[in-house]
């Protein structure tokens, strides 16, 4: 499966310039990848390097497509969602424009209107940043 940059808009409710992922590549079990490749337009740059946030928000907009293309594109019970929590946060290294990310979520859990995920940011190879989110449902 993969969804390309045009229909990952029916899975996220983010919009231009806040968008974060290019496109999903695979949605297996609760196990969410996408592919993102770092604009020399991005928002979140800083001196070509992309800040540390913007990959934490690039998980979670990995999770919120995933979760909602499992849930047959009802992207609705995630409009008003939120980070609510960051936990087990490591950052191991920086990218640049141009940088191609692969990342992968697993939903851990669900209780209520809380989801627990588990990121993880690679480019060429090398992890950038691991992290645990909890994402509120709203």
């Amino acid at each position: 499966m993969r969804e390309e940059r045009g229909s990952i808009f029916k899975y996220i409710p983010q919009r231009a310039p806040f968008v974060m992922i290019d496109n999903l590549l695979d949605v297996k079990d609760g196990v969410y990848t996408s592919r993102f490749t770092i604009g020399k337009d991005n928002i979140f740059l800083d001196e070509n390097a992309l800040k540390e946030y913007a990959l934490i928000e690039n998980i979670a907009q990995t999770a919120t497509a995933g979760i909602a293309f499992e849930s047959q594109g009802k992207v609705e019970m995630l409009k008003e969602g939120y980070i609510g929590c960051i936990s087990k946060l490591t950052i191991h290294n920086s990218v640049q424009v141009g940088a191609q990310l692969l990342t992968t979520t697993t939903k851990i859990n669900e209780i209520g209107n809380l989801i627990l995920i588990s990121g993880n940011v690679y480019s060429s190879g090398e992890l950038l940043i691991e992290c645990n989110l909890h994402i509120s449902k709203s």
